[in-house]
């Protein structure tokens, strides 16, 4: 599969999720190997309203976050919409992809309200955009990096239409190392104001098939909440099941259902606020925690018309984590999702071992 996450900021508490970016499980900085986990590195993060409801995510001072994501890759593609600051007065970085702690290549908004395009540092500028961009304004960006140290390639679009700068047989991988692995945004004081993200995907276009080998397009990520049961074998700590579940950022041992042997939760969720003319993909997440010394296992759950769709078994810790998986095609007919398809679905969780 070469679409390898997305992301929309919506159902964690302050900006950055504490799971991982594609398929896996994981808190803030770990996970298991191979799977893509968001890492806050000083600072703090919040939300901050998006451009179509849901939440955004921004930094506060001195911040850096990352998406680190556990094997490296030749050639990436980003997908990211982003609210410009009111105010300018510096050169303000965008994002970067790195090698390590090393940064192979960033992309930055000048003094000038432009865009630049940079490798290793923000004064090796390898391309530079056109668009004078407007504060405190929604753009979406999709930038295509190959990474190599002479034959270096990058393309970034604006809202889906031209090109707005462009480089080709340039270094984007000063490290040494024709990769990168991983994903970065980072907040410094004398770099101005930082903008909001929102509506990310991230795409190998090495691997895998259309329409995931290219530039998707200007995407939405809306994440739909849970409405009322479905079906329960879970105990809630108070109220009703669905009641512990509905929260937009995750609240630890406050609401919460529990189960001492193997069952599974399900729920009705909310429908979609559109009918997009592309749904690319589905995702379930859940967040558990255990509260005994051995070790059960769990899974989130899928359920689309007569099809029930059982994500990986994981493992349980005693400090909560999130598992998520992620579903290109609707399991009840093979094909990729329609709105119809999406907004019936039953989604919940379900403890496999005791």
């Amino acid at each position: 599969m070469s679409l390898l996450g997305f992301e929309g900021f919506d159902e964690n508490n302050t900006g950055f999720s504490d799971q991982t970016l594609n398929t896996g499980q994981g808190a803030t900085g770990s996970g298991s190997a191979g799977a893509m986990y968001w890492q806050l590195a000083g600072g703090s993060s919040f939300k901050n309203a998006g451009q179509f409801g849901g939440s955004a995510m921004q930094l506060t001072t001195t911040a850096t976050a990352y998406c680190l994501f556990g094997a490296n890759y030749s050639r990436l593609i980003t997908g990211i919409r982003f609210r410009t600051h009111a105010t300018n007065v510096a050169t303000s970085d965008v994002f970067w992809y790195g090698d390590g702690t090393h940064q192979q290549i960033g992309l930055s908004i000048n003094a000038s309200k432009i865009f630049i395009i940079w490798g290793n540092t923000g004064s090796n500028i390898l391309a530079t955009g056109t668009t004078v961009l407007t504060g405190a304004t929604w753009y979406y960006l999709e930038l295509d990096v190959t990474f190599h140290s002479s034959a270096g390639a990058v393309t970034l679009r604006l809202n889906g239409s031209g090109t707005e700068a462009s480089a080709s047989g340039v270094n984007t991988a000063s490290s040494g190392a024709n990769q990168a692995n991983r994903w970065g945004f980072t907040l410094v004081t004398t770099n101005g104001l930082q903008g909001w993200f929102d509506d990310m995907y991230l795409v190998d276009p090495t691997t895998g098939s259309a329409p995931f080998t290219s530039m998707l397009g200007p995407c939405r990520v809306e994440t739909l909440f849970p409405t009322a049961n479905s079906s329960v074998a879970w105990t809630p700590n108070a109220s009703s099941n669905v009641s512990r579940v509905q929260e937009t950022g995750m609240d630890s041992d406050a609401t919460y259902n529990s189960i001492a042997t193997a069952g599974q939760d399900t729920f009705t969720h909310g429908a979609l606020s559109s009918t997009p003319a592309t749904i690319f993909a589905a995702a379930v997440r859940a967040v558990m925690r255990k509260d005994q010394t051995t070790n059960p296992t769990a899974q989130t759950m899928l359920m689309s018309g007569g099809t029930n769709q059982a994500g990986a078994a994981y493992s349980q810790a005693l400090a909560y984590q999130a598992m998520r998986d992620i579903y290109l095609n609707d399991p009840n007919t093979g094909l990729p999702w329609t709105a119809t398809g999406i907004n019936n679905t039953v989604i919940g969780y379900n403890r496999v071992t005791l």
